[in-house]
């Protein structure tokens, strides 16, 4: 799509170019009026048009911001690594000592063991 200088499509700046010049015949203005209410249009719509560039920028920034902000609450990489590496740890010990408890039970259990065979021998050797 074209655009001209002010900003309009050639259709449009045509039909505007025609309503001004129905305008000035109308009222039987002279060229000299005719101008410059042209160029006062073409001001106005250059300051709307800045304005509505302006309100997208800021919504576009909006957005940018939120995006960072939303980037800087996601785990890095790194961060990820470092806590399956701690988890893989605390698994890796919890087991361990698992297995020192059951080596615990198991001679406490010889002992125990090891002491009702004492005093059955002492009781037979005594009776």
């Amino acid at each position: 799509m074209e655009v001209t200088m002010n900003g309009h499509s050639p259709c449009m700046q045509a039909y505007l170019d025609a309503r001004l010049e129905l305008a000035a015949k109308a009222q039987d203005i002279s060229l000299k009026e005719y101008m410059e209410a042209r160029m006062e249009a073409i001001g106005t719509a250059v300051v709307v048009a800045r304005e509505e560039m302006t309100r997208r920028l800021e919504s576009m920034n909006d957005l940018r911001a939120q995006l960072d902000n939303q980037a800087r609450q996601f785990v890095t990489k790194a961060e990820h690594e470092l806590v399956v590496n701690q988890l893989s740890e605390l698994r890796e010990f919890r087991a361990s000592q698992e297995g020192k408890a059951s080596v615990m039970l198991v001679i406490v259990t010889m002992g125990l063991a090891a002491a009702g065979l004492f005093v059955s021998i002492f009781a037979l050797l005594k009776g």
